[in-house]
């Protein structure tokens, strides 16, 4: 396969968000590889870079891929992600990772899959469940833990996983095959990750891989394969990584406004009631007595008319009761 060899002036210091994407000599010399992969080999490093972190975590990753005589490895780390997002991982044949400045052509600031593919190029081996073959990890691709993370181990028989890549071309695959007398380079190719929290606001503009929503869409890291070392790093059988198919493509809807919430009622302070005031009583007038003429004494019968009598008369009622009788001397 004719690639253009790139030489590598500076590389991204660890992993992550970086100030800026990497650079290279783009010495346009035409290589022609073996058509049996026997280039390959040795360790490679990913260098990664995050893609649309204004709308998006950070998403720091870090990537190994190693080949001794047919064993063949890849390992992928990813941390700072949303939690339980699935993610699509691809190797592509492309040679750089975008930016705004260059790719955004529709001025979204957003970098999607149409116009990524333009500077990472086609996907030619799907890094999901079973790496011999292109079609046969079905879809199973890094489901992120409860954190926003996850390690991703595959390994292959090298052979078989070349094998795959010369057969037929299936025109329903997004993945494109070597013809049988092109060969393939690591170093210099691309490794693109998608999927975001669906809970992201996406504008309209952002496209869509086939069969999938913008979410799970839309790039969030890629990185350039860079050869580190001519030896291999330890390879084994063990696997790492929760795999898992992607959910339905959903539509994205505007979640509900949280209401304002109601503020706690102020507690009013007891206190006691004022007195009601009370009308002063009126006092009673006390009955004022009438003041009685006093009876005068009771008389004689005879005296009940003095004052109609003569002196006579009155002289005789005093003698009678004076020497008692009428007209006789002292007793």
């Amino acid at each position: 396969m004719k690639i253009i060899s790139l030489v590598l002036l500076s590389v991204l210091v660890g992993c992550g968000k970086a100030k800026e994407m990497p650079k290279f000599n783009q010495e346009l010399m035409a290589t022609d590889f073996p058509a049996d992969g026997s280039n390959i080999g040795g360790r490679y490093k990913v260098e990664f870079v995050t893609l649309n972190d204004k709308f998006i975590e950070l998403h720091p990753t870090s990537g190994l891929i190693d080949r001794k005589g047919d064993k063949f490895q890849v390992q992928i780390k990813l941390t700072g992600g949303a939690p339980s997002v699935w993610h699509k991982q691809d190797l592509h044949n492309g040679w750089r990772c975008p930016t705004l400045e260059q790719d955004d052509k529709n001025h979204d600031n957003i970098i999607d899959v149409e116009e990524g593919s333009n500077a990472w190029g086609k996907p030619i081996i799907p890094l999901d469940s079973n790496l011999k073959g292109q079609d046969l990890g079905k879809n199973l691709y890094p489901v992120a833990d409860e954190t926003g993370a996850y390690l991703y181990k595959r390994n292959a028989n090298f052979t078989e996983l070349f094998k795959d890549l010369k057969k037929t071309p299936d025109s329903k695959s997004s993945f494109i095959k070597l013809a049988k007398n092109e060969g393939l380079s690591l170093a210099g190719n691309i490794i693109v990750i998608y999927g975001a929290d669906f809970n992201v606001n996406l504008p309209e503009t952002v496209a869509m891989i086939e069969g999938r929503d913008r979410h799970q869409s839309l790039p969030v890291a890629c990185g350039l394969i860079i050869q580190s070392s001519p030896e291999p790093g330890t390879i084994d059988t063990n696997i790492s990584g929760n795999m898992g198919n992607p959910e339905p493509a959903r539509t994205w809807t505007p979640p509900a406004p949280t209401p304002e919430p109601v503020p706690e009622p102020v507690p009013v302070p007891e206190v006691d009631p004022l007195p009601v005031p009370q009308p002063e009583p009126v006092p009673v007038p006390v009955p004022v007595p009438v003041p009685q003429p006093e009876p005068e004494p009771e008389t004689d019968d005879e005296d009940e008319d003095d004052d109609d009598d003569g002196w006579d008369d009155v002289w005789r009622r005093w003698f009678r009761r004076t020497w008692g009788g009428g007209g006789g001397g002292r007793n």
